[in-house]
């Protein structure tokens, strides 16, 4: 038996690009290496957010497991 899920609570954007295009330009690099106080800061943010995530193997099945379970998956 499935679930339904609730609707999107925010409209879907067909083509993210167009969206984009809309904002004005802004770069966050060159305005946080201006700011001397905050680069060492941000510098720090941005490599643990692109570093690459170490789980231990039983988490990691757990996820996947899980994620198959809420999108009514077989795994």
């Amino acid at each position: 038996m499935t679930e339904k899920l609730p609707p999107a609570r925010l409209p879907l954007v067909d083509n993210i690009s167009e969206t984009f295009d809309k904002l004005p330009p802004i770069n966050l690099f060159r305005a946080a290496a201006n700011a001397r106080t905050l680069y060492p800061a941000f510098i720090q943010y941005m490599y643990l957010l692109f570093k690459p995530l170490e789980l231990d193997g039983r988490i990691e099945r757990l996820i996947v497991l899980y994620v198959g379970k809420l999108s009514d998956c077989v795994y």
